[in-house]
């Protein structure tokens, strides 16, 4: 390690503070030149804050993307519910848009983007 204001490689530790979370611990350089005071986040700690880093955005994008896949799923069932009230529709391809309109609810269901009791589906927010 160096000093980061004069290029010194005369450190001497001097100490170490707690970060945020009381588990972020940062160990204090002092500069014997300069006086210069650096904090250093110890490689084992600086390899579990970027692990608990890494997780978030890989829980995020977990989040995204079902959110992503549940508008799709919805804008579909809303395609399929015109169908399914259409008079216009012969029985069959009212009763297929039906099947189609309970399995992409379960799937929702299932994604936990929607509940259901006793034939109702309320969308949540």
């Amino acid at each position: 390690m160096k000093c980061s204001v004069c290029g010194c490689d005369k450190l001497v530790r001097v100490g170490y503070t707690n970060g945020p979370d009381k588990e972020q611990t940062l160990e204090a350089y002092a500069c014997m030149e300069c006086r210069h005071v650096d904090l250093y986040v110890p490689q084992e700690r600086f390899d579990i804050i970027k692990s608990r880093l890494k997780d978030e955005d890989l829980i995020k994008k977990a989040n995204e993307d079902k959110e992503k896949k549940a508008e799709l799923l919805k804008k579909e069932i809303a395609e399929l519910e015109k169908i399914a009230n259409d008079d216009s529709q012969s029985v069959r391809t009212v009763r297929e848009a039906n099947a189609k309109l309970d399995a992409l609810r379960e799937e929702l269901k299932d994604m936990g983007v929607i509940e259901s009791s006793g034939g109702t589906h309320v969308w949540k927010n």
